[in-house]
């Protein structure tokens, strides 16, 4: 209890759990008035976009405050830190590619075939249908959010594990969750298997994802067959058209930094291009704390990178065969070597070793100490780290680099006056079209567009404000809410 005090008075926990939270109300906002559209922004809206960009900002201003010094006294600059790890979005596709290609090459080895599969929510978590070529409004819509429809996916996912290992089924893979245009999350994944569990595994997956039947068939009993397949699709993945990583690298690429992707478009969409919505997919993720990739049954990635870390060769056994062979990017060969698709975490034959500090509420916790396996105990983070700000020498040089407050001061006045004359276009849009119902849908959009493009400039204005003050970064986002809630959208939105 006492642990659970210190929380409740600690400002920092209240900051982040309240924006968790709100960040996420108001997105769900947005997108029941249809903010969230391939006509206007699509899978976030423009004001979730502007969020990322800002905190984004502020986050990079702080990292070049910073860095971290050993207990010896080295210190290296926080950013090449921060470039040499996982949050750098092309190591992160890296190793990713990594895993799945290793992935296919162990179950080439072992005779196995890969599945791709999509999996979808039912209707009525659905903002909009297509009809067409054409988004319209789906009179199905419940006002189910993003969060809803992942729940119920994850639970369809969760049902299915319990069945399948009930049949010992075997399978082991990558799942991917993306948004629709929508901003409703849908499920990618592919799956390796023995062909002969191939048929139990696709029509038990497939009887999960067919459990809400309401919008399956039509009233006389006939078969929605597009619906269906909208819901669930499998395919088995030919190896000559280049297996599974090829299937899943226009998926990683999309949902991590674009890359390679110059020319493509959504396949709903041809107006977005995929280079081009990188940024709202990692808004989307962000504001509703989506895991978008996750790996089903393979040896522990936590064991693999530390694996990485150690530079010495060890006694010539089975831990210094893995080693070797995370070293050298083989994820394959350290699946051999970790025992493959069929073993639990537990029972890997190398192990992290854990040891116990206190956090700033003084709760003990465990931190990654290093590994032990093959009778070999290997310490990987000997070296204690903490997080300092720079030397005054090396901040008066960044300094130097940054604009002045004459500039700072004539770029919140410009804004200001973009504000007041977008304000002003908004209204003339508003008072000229009074008269028109329903709307066009070209001056629909345009309203729309204009009015996204002033809650950008706004949230940016409060932004620059907050930055003259002590307020909470919440402001921010407080602010748009209020300017968005006139939208005519808000007032029929479903209260939850």
């Amino acid at each position: 209890m006492e642990y659970f005090a210190l929380r409740l008075m600690d400002d920092d926990f209240w900051r982040r759990a309240i924006g968790r939270i709100s960040v996420a109300v108001f997105e769900n906002a947005r997108r029941a008035a249809g903010m969230v559209s391939p006509h206007s922004s699509p899978y976030a809206s423009i004001s979730a976009c502007e969020w990322l960009t800002i905190r984004q900002d502020r986050q990079r201003e702080w990292i070049e405050l910073m860095a971290i010094e050993s207990e010896s006294g080295d210190t290296v600059d926080l950013q090449t830190v921060i470039d040499s790890s996982q949050s750098n979005p092309a190591n992160r596709r890296h190793e990713l590619m990594t895993r799945i290609a290793g992935c296919q090459e162990y179950s080439e080895s072992n005779n196995h075939i890969a599945v791709f599969i999509t999996m979808t929510a039912p209707s009525r978590f659905h903002r909009l249908k297509k009809h067409g070529k054409y988004w319209i409004e789906n009179p199905n819509f419940d006002g189910g959010t993003p969060k809803d429809a992942h729940i119920w996916l994850s639970k369809g996912w969760e049902l299915f594990r319990a069945w399948a290992d009930y049949r010992a089924l075997t399978y082991y893979g990558m799942r991917v969750v993306e948004p629709h245009q929508d901003g409703t999350p849908h499920w990618h994944g592919v799956f390796f298997m023995p062909l002969e569990q191939a048929k139990a595994f696709v029509g038990g997956l497939q009887d999960y994802q067919y459990r809400e039947k309401a919008d399956l068939y039509f009233d006389d009993g006939t078969a929605k067959t597009k619906a269906m397949k909208a819901r669930f699709d499998a395919k088995f993945i030919d190896r000559d058209s280049g297996g599974a990583v090829a299937y899943l690298a226009k998926y990683i690429s999309k949902n991590v930094d674009g890359h390679a992707l110059e020319g493509l478009t959504d396949t709903d969409n041809k107006r977005a291009k995929l280079q081009d919505t990188v940024k709202n997919v990692t808004a989307w993720s962000r504001t509703f704390c989506f895991r978008q990739f996750q790996f089903q049954r393979t040896p522990p990635v936590t064991i693999w990178r530390e694996l990485r870390r150690i530079d010495e060769e060890q006694e010539f056994c089975l831990f210094e065969k893995a080693r070797r062979a995370a070293d050298n990017g083989f994820f394959s060969v350290y699946m051999d070597y970790m025992g493959g698709h069929r073993l639990s975490a537990s029972m890997r034959p190398i192990k992290l070793i854990k040891k116990e500090r206190e956090n700033k509420y003084g709760e003990v916790i465990t931190a990654t100490d290093g590994l032990e396996g093959s009778g070999l105990v290997v310490f990987t983070r000997e070296t204690e780290w903490k997080l300092v700000k720079k030397d005054s020498d090396l901040l008066e040089s960044s300094e130097g680099s940054g604009s002045d407050l004459p500039c700072e001061a004539e770029s919140l006045h410009k804004r200001a006056l973009s504000n007041s004359i977008l304000a002003g276009e908004i209204s003339k849009l508003a008072l000229d079209n009074a008269d028109n119902r329903p709307l066009p849908l070209a001056t629909k959009n345009a309203i729309l567009a204009t009015t996204q493009i002033g809650i950008s400039n706004l949230m940016r204005l409060i932004n620059d404000l907050e930055n003259r003050t002590d307020s909470a970064p919440l402001f921010a986002m407080g602010g748009s809410l209020q300017t968005e809630r006139r939208s005519p959208g808000l007032l029929s939105f479903y209260r939850r």
